[in-house]
């Protein structure tokens, strides 16, 4: 029989302790430590695609996110280099008018009718050790699903059953997990929203939704690659060109 201890379900004769997360104050310096002087430049390379969706939505007021329906935060910034279920990128859809959320595919003999947002490189859901492997080529990484084949083999609408002969697969169920929450793709929504609609909710928008926000020396990294230069910054809120 198993026992719940502080409402963790453990088998009878076992011990168990809860998991509790890191603190940011504690990996940072574990991370700076190990990376020393790329430290700033890798994170600003895995957070290039964040970045520009960020500052695409803060100028257009249009602001795209992938995350669980119930949070009041985003896993993903999601922009025009960001790729859809069916294969082709955002800007290859139709554009969000702040009303009707079906962005279809405009790409010829695509059925797709609304933008799905997928991982599509190989550190999107913590595959890291990938990019060592001799030949790896990160354009040919796919999202997969538990059937072993990608996202881009099954159906872009509807339960997305599996398009290969003599698979069973009825349904895409991812075979990765989100590095933000942990869930599954399949858990997640895509959302298209106005900056009003993310006011009215209690969403980060404007220069709050820059990544790392809360975090000056992480967000200056992903802004320009050096954690001691807020000279992006600056200029988004107090510049010229300051986000109103």
């Amino acid at each position: 029989m198993a026992a719940k201890t502080q409402g963790i379900l453990a088998p009878k004769g076992y011990t168990c302790r809860p998991i509790v997360p890191a603190e940011k104050a504690e990996l940072l310096p574990v991370a700076r430590a190990m990376h020393r002087e790329e430290f700033a430049p890798r994170v600003k390379k895995l957070f290039d695609p964040e970045r520009e969706a960020a500052l695409e939505a803060i100028e257009t007021g249009i602001y795209i996110g992938w995350r669980i329906p119930s949070f009041k935060h985003d896993c993903v910034r999601v922009g025009s280099s960001s790729k859809c279920f069916c294969g082709h990128l955002l800007s290859e859809h139709g554009r969000y008018d702040g009303n009707s959320v079906r962005v279809p595919c405009g790409m010829a003999s695509c059925k797709c009718k609304v933008f799905a947002f997928i991982p599509s490189r190989a550190e999107d859901v913590g595959e890291y050790w990938l990019q060592r492997r001799p030949n790896f080529d990160p354009r040919s990484w796919r999202a997969k699903c538990k059937c072993k084949h990608t996202h881009e083999e099954h159906v872009a609408t509807g339960m997305r059953q599996c398009r290969i002969a003599g698979c069973g697969c009825g349904r895409f169920f991812s075979n990765f997990l989100c590095c933000a929450c942990d869930k599954h793709w399949e858990e997640h929504e895509t959302v298209f929203e106005t900056e009003r609609m993310r006011k009215d909710e209690g969403i980060p928008y404007g220069e709050a939704y820059l990544p790392f926000h809360e975090l000056p020396g992480l967000r200056n990294a992903v802004l320009t690659g050096r954690e001691d230069d807020d000279s992006q910054y600056m200029a988004l809120t107090s510049g010229r060109y300051a986000i109103p």
